[in-house]
């Protein structure tokens, strides 16, 4: 065979270093922001109820079905409910904590913005 050269290639051992389990966060660190979750869902459905006093709209079309049928409430607390069994379900993660602070956020800022609504802002 000519014009063929041939090449020994050598792989080199890499080690790389295993990452450690994820160990279960403590149930402090779910509770606290869970139950923000939960005020801050109980202060959506007070100042909703506020507003539509006032003459106020419902945009959301599931939230105004549960309004009209006096779901609201419940529903909210289902939804709570369920986000507290699928983080107690879920194999330890290190985003599940920082997620239900992200929720929280988000319920806050709503909350921000019909207190600025009603004017107690």
């Amino acid at each position: 065979m000519v014009g063929i050269t041939t090449q020994m290639v050598t792989a080199k051992a890499v080690t790389v270093a295993e990452r450690p389990a994820p160990t279960r966060p403590s149930p402090l660190a779910i509770a606290v922001p869970l139950a923000s979750l939960l005020v801050c869902n109980f202060a959506d459905v007070a100042t909703t109820g506020r507003l539509l006093a006032m003459g106020g709209k419902e945009m959301n079309p599931v939230a105004g079905w549960l309004i009209a049928n006096h779901w609201l409430l419940l529903g909210k607390l289902a939804v709570v409910a369920v986000i507290g069994g699928l983080v107690a379900a879920a194999p330890p993660k290190r985003w599940i904590v920082p997620g239900l602070w992200v929720a929280a956020a988000v319920y806050a800022v709503i909350i921000a913005f019909h207190m600025a609504e009603l004017g107690l802002a």
